[in-house]
């Protein structure tokens, strides 16, 4: 039997010969039970980890872990005290290298919006919650997370595992500060969980072309003395999965290589297999290994736009730099002497394209830096390349650069290399040259002691920062690259996101003031004119692709309760982010070209939708390209479904350069907006806007007020007003005055008071509201009899999540059933109105077109009340949504009755199999005239259920099978049939797909359905 081996390297033979291999052979059935059986046999005569003298570890202890507290009692005390002192080893060995010092505070808040299914299909209504406002810190990021999670599930029909609570993503932008918040968060974990393992995971340091077991790779980064042996490995792991306390960082996911596609699935694996590191990254984030172990996982946005979903992070967070405090904070810092801060702040306002940089804490290091130290010479900074290039000239000058020209000509050829094939750490094989300072780090992979950089191991090498490979890359393009190769390679990055960053350096190389800098640091390279040529060439022909650009949200909120038009909707703010509009908008700045800013100023289409989150920088060099287009452009900023949001200053900056310039804004729709700087501008605009949302946005009824008295005073007539998730209790009489302005009102979580809701005598309408959102405020008896009142004046209503009780709605529906015409929308989702609030329901459902009860946990009797009443009208209802009601076998037979009373039918997760489906089926073949939706989302129908909606397309014009099990067997089913009825499917994977006909391959096809 081997040893169990928990050691350091003083023995020197027995670490050379076991650390040559990263991988091992091992049985894949070996479980705990035999791991713990092996550690009875284990001899304890081994030598215990040892703590160099010199290092005194203040968070020793004696505590056992639940897993030291199952072993033999005769082996507690001493294979407890060897893994006690390895894991404190580990952590010290962790925290000094992850040491963080953060004066200046990052500004990190949660990315994503709650989605909540309000009505309709899943993921159809998206709105902002109050806790968005906490700012996320090390502290507090897991328990939001649990908070965020526990949050969704209640609301949701695809709840998050409780494993998963544990794992947060953090994304960010170049320079933005993840890494330094992920050292954060480790630091202060070790510092407040002084027993429990962290592991800080480089993934510059894993090579995904070997294999690991899951303790090396969560030792690659920190800990190189450890001795691997597969025995005392699987005890460690054992003894970690065990423990509820463990923390695992992943850094720089974004950095693993072109090589790695993180949609693909990973393959299943055991805790003590040796496999990939992507495998094994992958089964830690779906919580396969070490499921109790809190995980923190840091990239740029790419690498997580297009992550398989059983990995990604269900709570993500953004780290979003410096705010205007922590901005001031920073100079303050580096601006030891008063007057020299002053001078700075002066500089900085004189550039306010330069200073909308300063959010990005890498980047307002070099700029501050720079102003401070020059700040008596009036030497300016024109761009971000001017600020790399103006440190190049700087390290040249310095007697410790001790890169020469052709040194400089490799490194630079080594960082395009890098890039072009998604490599971040290079072999001292791939670095030929000795000198890589001050762009390069290097450090060992396996030397003698820990905590020295450089001793006996493998050389790797990465650069001081992903931003500086990017910007040597751009100088091996612009200096070294011969001209034809470089119009080759340039079509390429223009598409790439990978490469914006190094386009954004080779347009600043443009510029007439830095190509004189690069003369002189690079007098022997040939003169860039014929690539800056070809640049600006690529440019040009580029901006065709400003036509495919959206130009607003493509239903309006009118037209909204549709099934259809919420399963697109929902598809278009699904799309992949594009930020090619604003990329292009930076480049032509960097290059302070006039051609290219008026050209693109020129092309920007006419109205322009501007949507998701905005940064400072985007904003400004978008502003400065708008004041130069000659014609008048209209700008559509969010959409109603989704807003805006402008971290720091960037929709005051964008709102004063609409308001003093020829360009116009129709709809504005923002979260998160700062009313006190922004308001004053916004309802100066505000009667051009025919839509208009400021959610979020700590309003108060004074502000409301002045809203409410421009929109009156003026007549604004506002076909979308939304005011949700701002504090407005007291706000109906303020409301009152403008109610007959707006046709349709959004209200959701605006803590609206029974008061506030009588509006019947004071106001006098023209024409029907077309729809009111009042979800997620307390809607007492008292507040609907008042709400009741308004029923005659209002088309739509929608009651999302109310807290409504049943026998409360007897005035309502009494109201509703005396209407001249039927109510065109009714949504109680969310609410559990129990026996008599469906018995109500019921007795007005007649005068009611569209039905929308999801979530609303109705058992079989409430359903069967429901159902019948529906399936005995005498008409047609336009829609009827019960998804998220679970349907027992019994009512399917009701339910299939119904499809002859309605055009659409919503039942998504249901609980409805495929025998539910085949009896739903036969009365649709029976109906006279197609249905024009059914929406099954989340019901388990399979092939077989598949074969039976084959048989309907006759009679179904567009379906929604979006996780109902079926297999590429069903598909081909859909498809041969729907060849002849070309009918719309939302859900299939291979949605634009076609069947080839005479074989049953399916083929591309250039159309949306199937």
């Amino acid at each position: 039997m081997d040893d169990l081996i928990l050691t350091s390297d003083n023995d020197q033979t027995n670490r050379k010969a076991e650390s040559s291999p990263r991988g091992f052979s091992k049985k894949e059935d070996e479980d705990k039970t035999t791991t713990q059986m092996n550690l009875e046999q284990c001899s304890l005569e081994n030598p215990v980890f040892n703590v160099a003298e010199n290092i005194t570890l203040n968070f020793g202890s004696n505590k056992k872990t639940d897993w030291e507290q199952t072993l033999p009692t005769e082996l507690q005390a001493s294979v407890g005290h060897k893994i006690r002192s390895l894991r404190e080893s580990w952590n010290f060995s962790t925290k000094q290298k992850c040491e963080q010092r953060m004066e200046v505070p990052l500004h990190v808040i949660k990315q994503d919006n709650l989605s909540v299914e309000e009505f309709g299909n899943a993921c159809s209504w998206s709105f902002k919650r109050q806790t968005d406002k906490i700012k996320i810190t090390p502290d507090n990021i897991f328990n939001e997370a649990t908070t965020v999670c526990k949050e969704t599930n209640e609301i949701s029909h695809e709840p998050v595992s409780m494993q998963r609570w544990n794992v947060v993503g953090l994304a960010g932008t170049a320079g933005i500060g993840k890494t330094t918040f992920c050292k954060l968060v480790l630091n202060r974990w070790i510092e407040t969980h002084p027993h429990s393992y962290a592991f800080y995971v480089c993934v510059k340091d894993i090579d995904f072309t070997e294999k690991y077991n899951v303790l090396q790779l969560l030792l690659s980064s920190n800990v190189h003395s450890y001795v691997y042996n597969q025995l005392s490995d699987n005890i460690l792991l054992d003894s970690i999965n065990s423990t509820a306390d463990t923390l695992i960082v992943i850094d720089g996911l974004d950095e693993a290589g072109k090589s790695i596609d993180f949609f693909n699935n990973p393959s299943g694996m055991t805790l003590f297999e040796c496999k990939s590191a992507f495998n094994i990254l992958m089964n830690l984030l779906n919580c396969r290994l070490l499921p109790n172990a809190k995980k923190l996982v840091a990239s740029r946005p790419n690498a997580l736009q297009n992550f398989n979903p059983d990995c990604k992070p269900p709570f993500m967070t953004q780290v979003l730099g410096f705010n205007k405090d922590s901005q001031s904070l920073f100079i303050k810092s580096v601006c030891k002497i008063e007057t020299q801060k002053k001078l700075v702040l002066t500089e900085l306002e004189k550039q306010p394209t330069i200073s909308a940089l300063c959010f990005i804490p890498m980047f307002a290091g070099m700029i501050v830096q720079y102003l401070c130290d020059n700040v008596q010479s009036n030497r300016r900074i024109i761009s971000v390349t001017d600020i790399f290039v103006k440190n190049l000239e700087n390290w040249q000058r310095s007697p410790k650069f001790k890169t020469d020209s052709e040194h400089l000509r490799n490194l630079t050829e080594l960082a395009f290399d890098g890039i072009k094939h998604g490599q971040f750490t290079f072999s001292s094989k791939q670095v030929t040259f000795e000198t890589v300072e001050p762009f390069m780090f290097v450090h060992a992979n396996n030397p003698q002691q820990p905590g020295l950089t450089i001793l006996d191991g493998e050389k790797m090498y990465f650069f001081i920062h992903t931003t500086w490979q990017e910007f040597l890359a751009a100088l091996y393009l612009m200096i070294y690259m011969p001209c034809e190769d470089f119009a080759v390679i340039l079509s390429t990055i223009f598409r790439e996101n990978l490469w914006w960053l190094v386009v954004q350096f080779l347009f600043g190389f443009c510029s007439p003031q830095i190509k004189g800098s690069l003369n002189k640091i690079f007098p022997e390279s040939v003169a860039p004119e014929e690539k800056v040529a070809i640049l600006k060439n690529t440019f040009q022909k580029s901006l065709q692709f400003f036509s495919n650009l959206p130009k607003d949200f493509p239903i309006p909120p009118a037209d909204w309760f549709n099934v259809k038009a919420m399963l697109i909707g929902n598809e278009f703010n699904s799309r992949k982010s594009d930020s090619k509009l604003f990329n292009m908008c930076i480049w032509a700045c960097e290059a302070a070209d006039l051609d290219l800013i008026t050209g693109l100023a020129n092309s920007l289409p006419n109205p322009l939708l501007l949507s998701r989150e905005i940064l400072p920088h985007e904003v400004m060099c978008f502003c400065h390209i708008l004041t130069h287009a000659e014609k008048k452009r209209v700008l559509n900023v969010g959409d109603w479904l989704e807003s805006a949001t402008f971290p720091g200053t960037g929709l005051h900056t964008l709102l004063d350069t609409v308001q003093h310039s020829k360009h116009g804004i129709k709809k504005l729709h923002v979260d998160q907006a700062d009313l006190s700087k922004n308001l004053n501008v916004i309802l100066n605009i505000l009667p051009d806007m025919i839509e208009m949302a400021l959610c979020d946005c700590d309003m108060t009824i004074a502000n409301a007020s002045e809203l409410a008295d421009v929109i009156s005073h003026q007549k604004i007539h506002l076909s979308f007003l939304g005011l949700s998730n701002n504090d407005l209790k007291g706000f109906g009489k303020h409301l009152a005055k403008c109610f007959n302005m707006v046709d349709i009102l959004r209200l959701p979580g605006c803590n609206l008071q029974d008061t506030d809701l009588f509006w019947k005598n004071e106001y006098k309408r023209n024409r029907m509201m077309r729809w009111l959102n009042l979800s997620r405020n307390v809607m007492s008896k008292s507040a609907l009899d008042n709400l009741a009142l308004s029923v005659h004046d209002i088309d739509g209503m929608v009651l999302y999540k109310c807290w409504i009780d049943g026998p409360n709605l007897k005035t309502l529906c009494n109201e509703i059933q005396e209407r001249h015409k039927p109510l065109e929308v009714f949504s109680l989702g969310g609410n559990s109105i129990g026996l008599t609030g469906v018995a109500l329901l019921s007795t007005c459902v007649h005068n009611i077109n569209q039905l929308w009860m999801r979530n609303c946990n109705m058992d079989k009797t409430q359903l069967r009340i429901l159902l019948t009443a529906v399936s005995t009208l005498g008409r047609c209802m336009r829609c009827l949504s019960i998804s998220g009601n679970k349907v027992d076998p019994e009512n399917f037979a009701i339910l299939a009755k119904c499809v002859h009373t309605t055009h659409q039918l919503a039942i998504d997760s249901c609980n409805i199999n495929a025998e539910g489906i085949e009896v739903l089926c036969h009365d649709i073949k029976l109906r006279l005239e197609p249905m024009s939706t059914l929406s099954l989302a989340d019901n388990n129908i399979g092939d077989q259920g598949a074969n039976a909606l084959a048989q309907t397309l006759r009679k179904i014009e567009v379906y929604n099978v979006k996780n109902c099990g079926i297999t590429p067997v069903g598909e081909t089913a859909l498809c041969k049939v729907n060849f002849e009825w070309k009918r719309e499917f939302f859900g299939i994977q291979n949605r634009g797909m076609k069947l080839d006909v005479g074989s049953s391959t399916l083929l591309p096809c250039e159309e949306s359905s199937v």
